[in-house]
């Protein structure tokens, strides 16, 4: 059966027909902390058109739930994390998950996705870089054209240093316990922590992460708001004019469920501006 691995996205979708797509690469297992969103609010229908719930299916084990979040970033593709298209290959390896075991869908703001349309995969690509828990990025190509909705705008300057507040949406876990989800949208105001700030903090020190350009953190207030499972791959926005700009896709956390930390008070996001190169190639490449 597929292992969930580190912040599960907050987007929950339907059954969605999609192809299948042959494996060709394996990454070294994932093992860290998964995501959901506490405190925060519940959005309004059509607040966020761009959000994508993920849903993994696997008939063969009788198995099916939501598992991530993502975002339409162009007409024909989705942003997500690394680890949400990743299942076991083995006990220490993983691979690219077929198409057909993932179900999008898109326009709507309850978990069961009852409210929103489906979506047909093509193909998915990892970051050739990523390696847990850096460059958690991944692009799920569709097999049709979104025209009717806007995709949401990529940042393209390191906010390493930045305080700004950003928006954090999912359908993931609202509690620390992780023992509740949320059937509606959440969206979740929060500022960035700088980068060698966050650093400092027990949770990514005690794993020797090395926090580059490739990751953004948040600052939970010891866990008073925080990204949970469920939200993996899910965006990280400003919003400016009203314009939503991605800044990051929910990765890692301390806050919840078994990877609760006491003593830690950050959250790690993939950082869009440090993969916009690859996403502009991959996107470009695919005319």
């Amino acid at each position: 059966m597929f292992r969930f691995h580190p912040y599960f996205t907050i987007l929950f979708l339907s059954l969605a027909l999609v192809s299948c797509q042959p494996v060709q690469q394996s990454w070294t297992l994932a093992t860290d902390g998964e995501n959901a969103i506490i405190g925060g609010e519940f959005a309004s229908a059509g607040e966020f058109p761009f959000m994508v719930n993920i849903w993994f299916n696997d008939p063969k084990e009788n198995y099916v739930s939501h598992h991530c979040g993502g975002s339409l970033i162009a007409p024909r593709w989705v942003l997500t994390a690394a680890h949400c298209v990743l299942e076991e290959e083995s006990e220490t390896r993983q691979r690219v998950v077929a198409p057909a075991k993932l179900m999008l869908f898109i326009g709507g703001i309850t978990q069961s996705g009852q409210d929103a349309r489906s979506l047909k995969i093509r193909s998915i690509k990892v970051h050739p870089d990523f390696n847990w828990p850096k460059s958690d990025i991944a692009l799920i190509e569709l097999s049709e054209t979104v025209t009717d909705i806007r995709p949401v705008d990529l940042n393209t300057v390191d906010l390493g240093d930045s305080t700004q507040k950003v928006v954090i949406t999912g359908w993931g876990l609202t509690d620390n316990e992780g023992l509740k989800e949320s059937a509606q949208l959440k969206k979740l105001e929060a500022p960035l922590l700088p980068r060698a700030q966050c650093a400092l903090d027990d949770f990514p020190k005690k794993r020797s992460y090395e926090l580059g350009p490739e990751t953004l953190c948040i600052d939970t207030f010891k866990h008073q708001q925080s990204s949970c499972p469920g939200d993996s791959g899910g965006p990280v926005f400003l919003q400016q004019n009203g314009r939503a700009i991605q800044v990051g896709v929910v990765s890692w956390g301390s806050a919840c469920s078994g990877f609760r930390a006491k003593g830690s008070s950050v959250g790690g996001y993939a950082a869009v501006s440090h993969a916009l190169p690859w996403i502009q190639k991959v996107l470009g490449g695919s005319k």
